[in-house]
């Protein structure tokens, strides 16, 4: 008995010390928040731990059009460091269950959490007002009167990843920003474009072949659509065609102005040097949306490497930690998720 108290009064110290010292607590929530992330998760910690968050309902505005903002945070008052949610394109919508499940579980551990949706990639249309949104909705969370305005930052995910770097890099906010986690991110839209006509991409030198997602093709094939209506039908019935990716890489280069452009603003390439946030950049290593060669690309490029951690995953389906893999890489794969989640989240909460 004597031994088995000695035991429970030391780890009652231990988690004492853990929850007192602030790298520690940040560890003990990262550990009970790291089942919350998990779709369909019914060993939730902090719902058992915690009193349900509030939600409330917010507008931000693009140039066109209305965007919403479901925004969880602590019942209790205060001001609490905030992470944007920007989603992407379709088929994960703001209020679907297993981004609600992530959002209540981030707001439980002591987060608001704005979760955004654009009309406009719930369209699947990928337009460049899509950065004046972000701004604005920056600014709406940042002053909302639950968040603490200096600890607010993005969590991007796929599409939405990429133009959150962007936002990020604009001079409106880019002092603002604490932070940009980006789950499977492109860089180089261009170059994007290329991947996707040719299935290949570059990686260490050597040419892979890849097989883009139906939505990957499906967006592609909107911009060949548009490129036709704008003179350019050669251009697009060649990169239909499905040539090398040297011949594609030519091809887009010979689309109209109009598109490179577009397609350049919404980059984050030549972007990078403007982002003053710390930079977290996560990618499933065989994604069909977005080639892992992007990611890679992204993180060579960025100036800074103090403020940037990157991190390759083989339990991820594009954007969820659902692939069935083998107990032995899903343990090393827990642990290269927890370690990232709590490198995001320490320095906020």
């Amino acid at each position: 008995m004597r031994r088995t108290a000695l035991v429970l009064l030391v780890a009652l110290l231990v988690g004492t010390a853990a929850w007192v010292w602030p790298p520690g607590r940040a560890a003990v929530k990262t550990a009970l928040l790291l089942p919350h992330l998990f779709p369909g998760s019914q060993v939730r910690p902090f719902d058992l731990l915690t009193p349900a968050p509030a939600r409330e309902e917010l507008t931000f505005r693009y140039p066109s059009a209305t965007g919403r903002i479901d925004l969880y945070h602590p019942p209790e008052p205060g001001r609490y460091p905030a992470v944007i949610f920007f989603l992407g394109v379709a088929p994960l919508a703001s209020r679907d269950p297993r981004v609600v499940q992530i959002a209540q579980g981030l707001a439980r551990s002591g987060l608001a959490v704005a979760v955004l949706e654009s009309p406009h990639l719930v369209a699947e249309q990928i337009l460049p007002e899509e950065v004046e949104g972000l701004v604005d909705a920056f600014g709406v969370v940042a002053g909302h009167p639950a968040v603490d305005p200096d600890r607010v930052g993005f969590a991007g995910f796929c599409v939405g990843a990429a133009l959150a770097l962007v936002a990020a890099a604009d001079p409106r906010i880019a002092d603002r920003v604490r932070f940009v986690n980006a789950l499977t991110p492109y860089y180089d839209g261009e170059e994007l474009l290329a991947e996707i006509a040719s299935r290949q991409f570059e990686v260490d030198g050597q040419v892979v072949s890849w097989n883009p997602s139906p939505l990957t093709q499906k967006i592609f094939n909107q911009l060949l659509e548009r490129a036709r209506t704008a003179g350019a039908g050669p251009v697009a019935e060649r990169l239909a065609a499905g040539p090398d990716l040297s011949t594609a890489r030519g091809l887009v280069g010979q689309l109209p102005e109009a598109a490179r452009r577009e397609t350049d603003l919404l980059s984050p390439k030549g972007k990078l040097d403007r982002i003053r946030a710390r930079v977290y950049v996560m990618h499933d290593r065989d994604d069909n949306n977005i080639p892992v060669a992007q990611a890679r690309r992204l993180v060579r490029d960025f100036p800074d490497k103090t403020r940037l951690v990157y991190t390759e995953f083989e339990f991820f389906e594009h954007v969820e930690p659902t692939k069935p893999v083998d107990p032995i890489t899903f343990g090393r794969e827990l642990g290269k998720f927890y370690a990232h989640v709590y490198r995001v989240l320490a320095p906020v909460w």
